[in-house]
């Protein structure tokens, strides 16, 4: 072989090789440089405590707080509760309730200074004179003070105003008397609508027109559950009970059409 052939040989050998280191290297990727930081894997998590409906957050981001739910709006339309306003309440009675028993009897509303005059059993009725700061002073069946929350009470002759709400037509009430008393119950009602009264406890009540004249009169029957009539004026109605000193729990429901 001449010496040109040979050269010839040798330039297209290293040729070959130059070529083939290019593109080696173009299709290795590059190494990075030493102590070069590395970038985190994105990983997804689901909080066990989070439910299935809701969407997993990122590691290392921190989780937003779900919006918070409107609140339901009221209806206009929705009914409203009855208006029942006490217009006067009188203590004329009570019962003893001693856990102690028998109750002390006082010569003055205090524990201090003050003389026992007497006792009275568990059940004994007495005549409540008046009230001061939780005493009661009573003349029968002896006189003297007794402290109100070691006794029965309520009030014994009681007047109460009823209106009903917005969207309402019928309301139940109930209470009870120690002893004797009267309770009367009043509500405004107009011309030609229709009236009932339902017993569920206790006698049945009288029902009283607005110029005082009775509608029904519930004494007059005792088995009565039910009246029901068309009003014959606009103005208050009364629903009154007596205790007739028997002392008694009642129930009744007043509804208007």
């Amino acid at each position: 072989m001449s010496n040109k052939q040979s050269v010839a040989l040798v330039t297209g050998a290293i040729a070959l090789a130059a070529a083939g280191g290019i593109t080696y290297a173009l299709v290795q990727p590059s190494a990075p440089p030493p102590n070069a930081p590395v970038s985190p894997v994105s990983v997804e998590t689901v909080n066990p405590t989070t439910s299935s409906t809701e969407a997993p957050t990122k590691s290392g981001a921190p989780s937003q707080p779900a919006l918070p739910k409107e609140a339901p709006r009221p209806s206009t339309s929705q009914k409203q509760a009855a208006i029942r306003q006490i217009e006067s309440c009188k203590v004329t009675m009570a019962r003893v309730n001693d856990p102690s028993s028998p109750l002390n009897v006082r010569s003055a509303p205090t524990t201090e200074g003050s003389d026992v005059v007497g006792s009275l059993e568990n059940g004994t009725f007495m005549t409540v004179d008046s009230e001061k700061d939780g005493w009661l002073k009573i003349s029968a069946p002896m006189q003297g003070w007794v402290a109100g929350n070691r006794t029965d009470k309520g009030c014994n002759e009681k007047r109460e105003q009823v209106r009903f709400g917005t969207g309402q037509t019928a309301i139940e009430i109930g209470d009870r008397f120690i002893g004797s008393g009267v309770h009367r119950y009043q509500f405004a009602a107009s011309k030609g609508q229709q009236l009932s009264l339902t017993r569920s406890d206790g006698p049945f009540p009288t029902l009283y027109a607005p110029d005082g004249k009775p509608l029904v009169i519930g004494v007059e029957d005792e088995n009565r559950t039910q009246w029901s009539g068309v009003l014959p004026a606009t103005g208050n109605y009364t629903v009154e009970l007596d205790s007739n000193y028997r002392g008694y729990d009642y129930r009744f429901q007043v509804e208007i059409q």
